[in-house]
């Protein structure tokens, strides 16, 4: 099965597809809590301090994986799952810089968030 050009984010999280199209990063967070739902609710599943995290289309980030080694296939609701170490490196490679002692930064107007493709 593969993502409907129209498909609802609820399709997409569901599906655990990423929305393919071009975006920039608007978040950075060094480490957030998660879930794979599209409208998320604090007592259903969640995992706490994962490192790494870039939101793109809101629920969808790019983020490091502690919990699989099954990278390029789909899962985590159609997030982008790296590795610990190849999301460090994207996250430090990526605008909005987060300055040190910082937990996160928001991408602005003036200062806009690095652009990714995704595609097939």
């Amino acid at each position: 099965m593969t993502e409907s050009p129209k498909a609802t984010t609820e399709e997409l999280v569901r599906g655990a597809f990423s929305p393919l199209g071009s975006y920039r990063i608007a978040v950075k967070y060094r480490a957030a809590p998660l879930t794979s739902e599209a409208t998320p609710d604090p007592s259903s599943f969640w995992i706490a301090d994962v490192p790494w995290v870039q939101y793109f289309r809101n629920p969808f980030a790019i983020h490091a994986a502690y919990w699989h080694e099954d990278f390029g296939s789909p899962k985590s609701g159609g997030c982008i799952n790296l590795s610990p170490e190849d999301a460090s490196i994207v996250f430090a490679w990526t605008d909005p810089p987060v300055p040190d002692g910082w937990s996160s930064a928001d991408a602005r107007p003036s200062e806009p968030g690095t652009w990714i493709v995704l595609r097939r």
